[in-house]
Formats: structure tokens, sequence, C-alpha cells
């Protein structure tokens, strides 16, 4: 996975990051991350959070936070880290994938 910024990038003006249960890890996939974004496409993001973290921090309301604010449409997955590893050897699942053709947004 690539750490660099995507050809449009992401509102960093979001305070999810700095919670004590944020996310771990954010990565964005899909047609913005390979530069192939066109006038409509959305964002595609996974949050990794811990496996110990919260059920709240587990779930959707975390995703929803994360594009409180931004005013840009995204799709927005959360899984925790033994969810992303225990399917990362597979080729064609959705944690190969961004491993092959995603960008790194926030690492903790």
């Amino acid at each position: 996975m690539r750490r660099t910024s995507a050809t449009r990038p992401w509102p960093r003006s979001s305070a999810v990051w700095q919670k004590p249960a944020g996310p771990s890890g954010c990565a964005l996939f899909g047609s913005v991350a390979r530069s192939e974004a066109g006038p409509d496409s959305d964002y595609d993001l996974l949050l990794i959070v811990p496996d110990d973290a919260p059920r709240e921090r587990r779930r959707s309301r975390l995703a929803f936070e994360v594009r409180w604010g931004t005013g840009v449409a995204a799709d927005v997955l959360v899984r925790t880290r033994s969810q992303f590893e225990s399917r990362k050897h597979l080729p064609a699942s959705l944690p190969a994938t961004i491993l092959r053709e995603g960008r790194l947004l926030h690492a903790a």
C-alpha cells in the first residue's frame, strides 16, 4: 500500500483521528486511489480499528463520524485488525486489493 496523497485529497477536518478509540488505520481504495476517478466518483475508505475497540467503534457509527462535515461522498467500511489480517492472503479479497492498490491515509 502506497503512503501517498490521492488525486483529490481527503478532507482531514474530522476530529475522529484524535479520539482515543479512533481508527488505527485508514486506507483509500477504488478509483480515486488508482487515479482513475471521474467527476461522479466517490471516496472508498477502509477504517481499521483495534480488535479490542469498543463495540460502537467497530460499527458504522465510526464511518459516519469520518464523513461528518466533509461535504464529500464516501463509502466507508470498518474492520478490525484481525478481520483485515485474516483475509489479506486471499488474492481476490478486499484486504489484498487494498494492499495492492490502496493508499494509506492514516496510521497510528
